[in-house]
């Protein structure tokens, strides 16, 4: 199916309302994928300037090539699809991205969010809260103007969505970041979150997550992948998943349960 943008990550959504005996089990479960590309404009965008440049009229100073002049204005009127002529680059730290709801049983779009002009979604995760226990959560790290190299944005956060029947995303608040949101992971009824070079723990509150105590700092390159198995948290950061055979850190939730200062982290080796 086209997408607006490259697909960066995606999550399967489970029902807003779990399936009673004999209703909605059969029901397809929809996946929740994020779009985005550097150096370029969002949907909005994009269209202001292709009206923008339709505005635009040619002038020639032969009577005799009006004709001319105006049938080629009326073919300009249809776009072209961008896969055959490209499309507009806007430069360095321009993003245009969306979060769109996809059924994968037949390939159509259930719903799409269009991001804020030169924001970008990362990452994202399905997060049972405590506060929330019958009720999945789409939670979205975005970034705002971020640059490659450096990796820096001015703006970033993690942004909690509720969703109904119809998996149409309702913002309840937007939690602001003091780094780039690199992974997301549920955990024990809160959320767990890689942050720049830090491991944290957030808790839905009210008006945004709350963050906990425990947090693990100064990771080497920031941890991209979180998996958790029982009272153990595994991440691997971006070395480690280039490499057949790298370190995998592991977190002990003991610590994370307690609300603790730190967080001790166990080293082991992958393929080994």
């Amino acid at each position: 199916m086209p997408l607006s943008y490259t697909p960066r990550r995606f999550v399967p959504l489970p029902p807003a309302v779990l399936p009673s005996a004999g209703h909605g089990a059969g029901d397809p479960i929809m996946l929740a994928v994020l779009e985005a590309d550097h150096n370029a404009y969002n949907e909005e965008t994009k269209r202001e300037i292709r009206a923008a440049l339709k505005k635009i009229k040619l002038t020639r100073a032969a009577d005799d090539e009006l004709d001319d002049v105006k049938d080629e204005n009326e073919n300009e009127e249809e776009d072209l699809p961008e896969a055959q002529v490209g499309t507009f680059k806007a430069g360095e730290g321009k993003w245009g991205s969306c979060v769109r709801i996809i059924n994968p049983s037949n390939l159509s779009a259930v719903f799409k969010l269009d991001l804020d002009i030169d924001e970008a979604a990362l990452c994202l995760t399905v997060c049972y809260f405590s506060q929330l226990a019958n009720q999945p959560c789409l939670v979205v790290g975005t970034v705002y103007n971020m640059t490659l190299y450096p990796r820096h944005a001015p703006k970033a956060t993690i942004k909690t969505y509720m969703y109904d029947e119809r998996y149409h995303l309702q913002l309840i608040h937007s939690t602001p970041l003091d780094d780039v949101p690199l992974c997301l992971f549920p955990f024990e009824g809160r959320l767990l979150a890689s942050v720049g070079k830090a491991l944290r723990i957030y808790e839905l509150g009210k008006r945004k997550l709350l963050r906990r105590d425990c947090e693990y700092k100064n990771i080497p390159e920031g941890i991209m992948w979180i998996h958790v198995k029982g009272e153990k948290i595994s991440g691997a950061r971006p070395a480690d998943i280039r490499r057949t055979s790298g370190s995998l850190s592991t977190y002990s939730s003991t610590a994370a349960a307690t609300t603790s200062s730190s967080c001790s982290p166990t080293t082991r080796r992958r393929g080994g």
